[in-house]
């Protein structure tokens, strides 16, 4: 039975662990939802949304993920899910279905923008704060 003790404990690391994250659409009435509703309805339909659009208050973004890690290895994306909805005074006009697929890549730029202004030194670390602080009690009014 000792032996067989690490060997369960090998095993044990290597199971899969699945990890749901963000909207729930197994629970969604996905197919109730239509263009011409309104974002009562929808809200009402569906919750509140995952996201909202940044710049504008005309979509709605619902976002699932499905994670699954096998002990120390990288986390791998098995199904991801988001529903759009845009609005236009209020009422749907459009609802879009992404999924894992439809993923683009961001490449982040290495360059950095410089800022002008203050800068500090080792000199204005050790001498910057002489003189900015009173030896005088404050005064009660």
């Amino acid at each position: 039975m000792r032996r067989s003790i690490p060997f369960l404990l090998f095993l044990s690391a290597c199971t899969v662990e699945v990890a749901n994250r963000g909207y729930d659409f197994e629970i969604a009435p996905l197919e109730k939802l239509k263009v011409g509703q309104t974002r009562e309805e929808v809200q009402t339909l569906l919750g509140s949304p995952s996201s909202t659009s940044s710049f504008k208050d005309d979509s709605w973004y619902y976002i699932s993920k499905k994670i699954a890690q096998k002990s120390f290895f990288k986390p791998e994306t098995m199904e991801q899910k988001v529903i759009i909805v845009s609005f236009d005074h209020d009422r749907v006009t459009k609802v879009e279905e992404l999924d894992k697929n439809d993923v683009k890549t961001v490449i982040l730029s290495e360059n950095k923008t410089g800022s002008s202004g203050y800068e500090t030194g080792f000199m204005r670390e050790v001498f910057g704060n002489f003189g900015r602080f009173s030896t005088k009690a404050p005064t009660k009014k």
